[in-house]
């Protein structure tokens, strides 16, 4: 697999808008959807090659752009040497010290797996013990 980074210059402000589920609310996007960027391609290739409405029949139109062959992600802002990426939800920040940030759903994680590793630890203990009771009771 290939991959080709690009840096995108916009003219003028971008307002993309994203459905809220609010119908007298827009909600506007701080990404451009790779969705977006797919049909800007496409409609280039289209384009470059007078397909016109025919598109779909040239065989490499249809790998890249209809089938999926071409994948092509989100484009995240870029100001100066800094690269903005969404944060999940569960990434809170710790309101008593300010700049440390924590991830709440890998902690009930890790706290989940240690919860595991306890019960199976007392569950292979209770069965060496009961080994170790019949163990004794037959060797009598």
């Amino acid at each position: 697999m290939q991959a080709i980074k690009y840096c995108i210059t916009t003219l003028s402000p971008l307002l993309l808008a994203s459905n809220t589920g609010d119908p007298n609310m827009v909600a506007t996007l701080d990404y451009i959807p790779g969705t977006c960027l797919r049909g800007m391609f496409a409609n280039e290739y289209i384009k470059k090659r007078k397909l016109g409405e025919n598109a779909h029949k040239d065989e490499t139109f249809y790998r890249r752009f209809l089938k999926g062959e071409l994948k092509i992600t989100n484009a995240y802002i870029i100001y100066g040497n800094y690269h903005y990426y969404p944060v999940p939800l569960s990434v809170q920040e710790d309101k008593n010290e300010k700049g440390n940030a924590y991830d709440l759903l890998l902690e009930m994680f890790q706290k989940q797996r240690k919860l595991q590793r306890k019960a199976e630890f007392l569950l292979k203990r209770q069965s060496l013990m009961v080994i170790l009771k019949r163990f004794r009771q037959g060797s009598r």
